[in-house]
């Protein structure tokens, strides 16, 4: 999502799909599960856990879908925009 939401228009349907997707996916405490390891390590002997990045990138996604479709609300209302809508 956050690469689409680099390369397209906010408005875009692939866009609109991958924030069905995260927020299909979210816990009722907010968290998202992630059963896979997320990290390198020795097969068998250490596995590596990332476990903030199935936190982080999701909420970092979604606020800035958030703040760029808030900013297309304003500038389609014609009050103008702090940052440049795609």
């Amino acid at each position: 999502m956050i690469g689409l939401l680099a390369a397209c228009r906010v408005t875009d349907p692939a866009v609109r799909r991958a924030v069905t997707h995260l927020t299909d996916r979210q816990n009722p405490d907010g968290s998202w599960a992630e059963d896979a390891t997320t990290g390198t390590g020795f097969p068998l002997v250490f596995y590596l856990r990332y476990d903030l990045y199935r936190e982080s990138f999701p909420v970092y996604a979604l606020a800035r879908y958030s703040r760029l479709a808030s900013d297309a609300t304003r500038e389609a209302a014609g009050r103008g925009s702090l940052h440049p809508v795609r």
